[in-house]
């Protein structure tokens, strides 16, 4: 892709050594030294998600390049293991899905990859992106590296937070100036492992040396959902942090979310879409589509907190029979609120027709 990439002049293949266009730093900067001193042109992050794809549709399906490139020793020891192999290694709480988030991502081989697009190795050339230090460079998964860059630019919102509002403008156009160039894929489910990777990435960077280094101007780490347990409450207490969370805010909507997959498991919805839009449908077809009575029937609720409860008022809608098994019993005045008898776990999951 000219104009793009740095062009080769010469090499020497024995003395491991090679020539390639030089770059003026005065008419190519770096992204990052634009990015940090506030410049932050949205138009070019886009641009970079243009040309990413660009690279990435050219060589996709290629099994000449997948030969070339299949060697993923620099890549595993670069970037799987440092970001996600030693975080699971802090976080044991999320140690498996970390593990398997990395051995996804290894077996994934779609396209030729950069392995390291982040805002050091982007030249602000005239006629746009220059990418360069492909070191990783391996073929494999086109979402670590749209992830990967995405991270980055979260990663300058904490640095530079009186650009917040424009980096996170870039970071939507360029998020979308990528995906409308995939062609080799479904895009839903590129977009799904992006979306998996990213928390994943900036975990591996906002953590305990984050909060020292920061400690003077970061007051607070909030976790927009319930518990603590993905912060590192030591690091931030050591360092004079505030650590909060939001216990209830998902509550309703997990519990909408909850009686949905209910309904669309019991009434067979998914299947029938899929059966309609594969132009299936020639007219009703009783069996297939009854599924199963959601009105008055038993339903068992593993957990009985905040949204088990909430859950159940929604059930009692449906006039189901409400049974929960939770380590302990809520209060009687509970239970007769809500309908809910409790059950040991083996007893409810006998019982219930749904769980």
């Amino acid at each position: 892709m000219p104009g793009t990439v740095p062009r080769v002049i010469s090499e020497d293949r024995a003395a491991s050594l090679f020539a390639m266009t030089y770059f003026d730093p005065g008419t190519y900067p770096t992204w990052i030294s634009r990015l940090m001193s506030g410049d932050v042109d949205i138009d070019f992050a886009a641009e970079i998600g243009t040309q990413l794809a660009r690279m990435h549709a050219a060589s996709a399906d290629s099994p000449k390049l997948a030969a070339d490139f299949g060697h993923d020793d620099l890549f595993r020891a670069l970037r799987i293991d440092p970001y996600l192999i030693t975080t699971s290694e802090r976080h044991r709480d999320i140690a498996a899905r970390l593990r398997e988030l990395a051995q996804t991502t290894l077996e994934t081989r779609r396209t030729l990859i950069h392995g390291d697009v982040s805002p050091k190795n982007i030249l602000v050339g005239p006629a746009g992106p220059v990418f360069l230090d492909a070191e990783c460079a391996v073929y494999g998964d086109p979402a670590f590296d749209i992830a990967f860059c995405l991270n980055h630019l979260l990663l300058k919102c904490m640095a530079r937070r009186d650009s917040i509002h424009s980096l996170l403008e870039s970071y939507r156009c360029l998020a979308e100036s990528y995906m409308s160039g995939i062609s080799w894929e479904p895009k839903d489910a590129l977009e799904t492992r992006a979306g998996h990777l990213i928390p994943a990435l900036l975990l591996a960077r906002v953590d305990a040396d984050m909060m020292a280094a920061n400690a003077g101007t970061l007051k607070v780490v909030a976790n927009c959902a319930v518990g603590t347990d993905n912060i590192d409450v030591a690091a931030a207490t050591a360092n004079g942090i505030l650590v909060t969370n939001t216990p209830g805010v998902l509550t309703e909507s997990v519990a909408d979310m909850a009686m949905g997959m209910v309904i669309a498991v019991g009434r067979r919805l998914t299947e029938a879409d899929r059966y309609t839009r594969a132009g299936k449908f020639q007219g009703l077809n009783f069996p297939l589509f009854w599924g199963a009575e959601i009105s008055g029937a038993t339903v068992g609720i593993v957990g009985f907190g905040r949204i088990g409860q909430a859950f159940a008022r929604r059930a009692q809608g449906f006039d189901m029979k409400i049974l929960y098994h939770s380590r302990n019993r809520v209060d009687a005045a509970i239970e007769r609120e809500l309908g809910a008898e409790w059950r040991p776990l083996d007893d409810l999951l006998r019982e219930a027709r749904f769980t």
